[in-house]
């Protein structure tokens, strides 16, 4: 008979991919070493896993939990070590479903029964931009789809939380999404069922256990931070039951776990007892066989018997995710020394262990987490420092196992710095202060010397026709400034101007991608991210936006200048406080449009170059081109001749060439004002002499003749009225203006005139 409270099961993973999987790059630092200690406890090929109640009601709870077993692994580790020898078997929609099972009949519930009988639907209509789906995975290394994170959505809708605490659990923001009106009536209707089911007389018992498992969690809590408050001439918080109240879908998730931890049970005594099905894994809603044991045809027979008993229950098997690719690995490193080894358990050592990955830092006061390369992957608080590592243990002289995170957060000898600081080359900073800049990605990884040509000739294939060598070795002092001195901006946008699929955005998003590494990289199509109330490129060296289109940057154009140049800038996340930080950003622009921007003949913010367009549609030649810029080999070599270009006395603003796109876009620029001094200049040379370069106007003179320049000039809209031209055309050079009693007098002066 199967056991309710306590299971045991064996799990055969495939040794040729468990030897090493722990040390797999894309595995997260988190995981890496309870990953080892299962690789560890694999014996003759097999690995003993113990599962037990930890509460009386609820699933069933690793009885190592720094041990990763089956149940605990990232589905790509799973997929690795199982997915050629098992099937992975969950329930659809379990704990909707289940929810399902409990109200049908007992309360109205439309919106719960669709969706478990259209979850297919609602996924595909719920929009998330493939952008936040790519970035959340680069900084988490995950492989979530867009199906995870709606799935996601709805969990968390569950278990009590909202669509913001999903924002917060996938960093996203409601610029990454569009929501249906349904998600807003699923929730209304889910805390309307969790009220009314964790009242139902079957589930007290467990809404009794929560709400004293919770009182319990609550008041240890108030006690470690009356221990730890920084004052300690505040009085102690003191525990109210009276205002003490736990969330009804708190209780909902407990009752839902707990049935779902019988189903899979009676799953189990159904497939072991009665078909001799070898079962490997209990993963909560899901389990994993023995593929030599099992037939896919035993899915409609389980199903079967689980109606029985459960309704709305239906068992699938479900394909495994990718599986890691096991050649990424890096060598094996020298094994440790076997006296530091055996002090493996004892506080000073895990103490000199955990401080290579977690930094204390005083103002702000905070806890820095890195992985392996040294950089920062999270900034946390002391009390979210113990949620996370509270697994973290060590033995203390008597043997006993003790919590180490607790100890080291109140350890008063912690290794300790004075000051968080983001600091650049060629800033420099104090040993005291710990500095979150940790070098270019290209400079954790092993690189041999290769071959650039293709490389710089797309360079100079970018750098145009007009001015071609000049423009050539100004783009690479340009993109060996930014690698260089990535704390000083070059203040210098560079513009580049072509057709579709000539290359340019090729340069722009994929020439230092792999060098400075994704993180520090922004590219994005959307000026309002960039440029944006709510953007945030506090963290980013360089940002590319795409295909400039001069309908959305003409109109922000002062907006862009400023960024180009600002030292500082100010983040305002929704939801956060604003806050200044240092701004380090260098900016390039592709478009297909001459007139993306304003580049007006004083201009020192812009480099426009009109990009050579002979490579379009030459397929085989980008492939080659990508294949390069995708290779860490020529990426580092083209690296290392970045770095060893001598900048010695170069300025991006004054040493930009001349090219005939800035002349054409300084021509394009002009504003119609300004054009209307010119026509002057040309229709009434012959009133000027060379005694006299001033002519003089009335205000209704002068108003007549734009007029009739507009005319005259093609302009088929309306001219500004006389107010807007008065105050345009007194702000431009050459231009005196003065009022007298019989109105405003205009002073015409020819500029360059003898």
């Amino acid at each position: 008979m199967i056991s309710s409270t306590n299971l045991s099961l064996v799990e055969f993973p495939n040794l040729k991919s468990l030897k090493n999987i722990w040390k797999h790059p894309l595995i997260h630092d988190s995981q890496k070493l309870n990953i080892k200690k299962y690789c560890n406890a694999c014996i003759d090929g097999k690995v003993n896993v113990e599962y037990f109640m930890k509460y009386e009601y609820g699933r069933l709870q690793l009885k190592d939990a720094t041990v990763f077993s089956s149940v605990a692994q990232w589905n790509a580790v799973r997929s690795t070590l199982f997915s050629d020898t098992e099937y992975d078997i969950d329930i659809v929609g379990c704990h909707q479903n289940i929810l399902l099972g409990i109200c049908k009949g007992v309360v109205v519930c439309n919106n719960l029964e669709y969706y478990c009988n259209n979850r297919g639907l609602i996924i595909d209509s719920i929009h998330i931009a493939d952008i936040a789906i790519t970035k959340f995975n680069e900084l988490n290394q995950d492989n979530k789809t867009k199906k995870d994170f709606v799935k996601s959505l709805f969990t968390i809708i569950m278990y009590g939380g909202n669509i913001a605490t999903w924002e917060k659990e996938f960093g996203i923001t409601n610029d990454d999404y569009k929501l249906t009106p349904f998600v807003n009536d699923f929730i209304d209707e889910i805390l309307m069922l969790a009220d009314v089911v964790i009242n139902l007389p079957q589930y007290k018992p467990i809404k009794t256990q929560v709400f004293k498992k919770e009182k319990t969690k609550r008041i240890k809590q108030i006690d470690y931070e009356n221990a730890n408050k920084k004052d300690k001439r505040k009085k102690d918080a003191v525990f109210d039951v009276d205002k003490f109240h736990v969330k009804s879908c708190k209780t909902l998730s407990i009752i839902l776990q707990d049935i779902e931890r019988l189903i899979i049970l009676d799953a189990f005594a159904f497939l072991q007892i009665l078909h001799k099905v070898i079962i490997t894994s209990y993963n909560y809603d899901g389990f994993q066989v023995l593929k030599s044991t099992f037939d896919t045809d035993l899915i409609p027979l389980l199903n079967k018997e689980i109606a029985k008993k459960w309704k709305y229950i239906e068992f699938i098997v479900k394909p495994f995710s990718p599986q890691l690719d096991m050649t990424l690995i890096p060598e094996p490193i020298p094994v440790i020394d076997v006296n530091e080894f055996n002090l493996i358990e004892s506080y000073e050592y895990k103490k000199s262990y955990i401080e290579r990955f977690i930094v204390h830092c005083q103002t702000p006061s905070m806890y820095v987490v890195l992985n392996a390369d040294g950089d920062v992957i999270n900034k946390t608080t002391s009390t979210k420092l113990l949620e996370s590592y509270n697994h973290f243990k060590y033995n203390d002289e008597d043997g006993k196992e003790k919590s180490f995170i607790g100890r080291w957060v109140g350890d008063s000898n912690k290794h300790s710095l004075s000051k968080y600081e983001y600091n650049p080359p060629p800033i420099k900073t104090p040993s005291y202060n710990f500095n979150a800049w940790n070098g270019w990605a290209i400079d954790h990884i092993d690189y041999k010397k290769a071959d650039t040509s293709r490389i710089y000739n797309h360079i100079r294939f970018m750098a145009g026709l007009s001015n071609t060598e000049e423009v050539y070795e100004y783009l690479l002092n340009w993109f060996a400034w930014c690698v260089q001195f990535p704390a000083l901006k070059t203040m210098v946008c560079l513009i580049f101007y072509g057709k579709q699929r000539s290359g340019k955005s090729c340069i722009a998003e994929n020439l230092l991608s792999i060098i400075m590494g994704k993180r520090k990289v922004m590219v994005t199509g959307s000026v309002d991210k960039i440029f944006g109330k709510h953007s945030d490129v506090g963290d980013k060296h360089l940002v590319v936006l795409n295909e400039a289109n001069g309908k959305e940057t003409k109109n922000i154009h002062e907006v862009i200048k400023d960024a180009i140049s600002r030292e500082t800038v100010i983040t305002e996340p929704k939801g956060i406080d604003a806050y200044e930080s240092t701004d380090y950003v260098n900016y390039i622009m592709t478009t297909n449009n001459i007139s993306a921007v304003d580049v007006p003949s004083d201009d020192s913010r812009f480099m426009p170059i009109a990009v050579n367009n002979c490579l379009i549609g030459n397929i085989d030649y980008f492939k080659e081109l990508r294949a390069d810029m995708d290779d860490i080999d020529v990426m580092g070599t083209f690296y290392d001749d970045l770095m060893k270009r001598d900048l010695t006395g170069w300025n991006a603003c004054t040493y930009r060439p001349m090219t005939d796109l800035k002349s054409d876009m300084v021509e394009l620029s002009i504003t119609p004002y300004q054009e209307f001094i010119n026509w002057l200049y040309i229709d009434l040379s012959c009133e000027f002499n060379d005694n006299n370069n001033i002519i003089s106007y009335s205000g209704a003179e002068l108003y007549y003749m734009f007029k009739r320049f507009w005319s005259e000039v093609g302009r088929f809209n309306q001219p500004s009225t006389q107010t807007k031209f008065g105050v345009e055309l007194k702000r431009l050079d050459g231009v005196e203006v003065k009022r007298s009693n019989s109105g405003m007098k205009y002073k015409i002066t020819r500029i360059g005139g003898d």
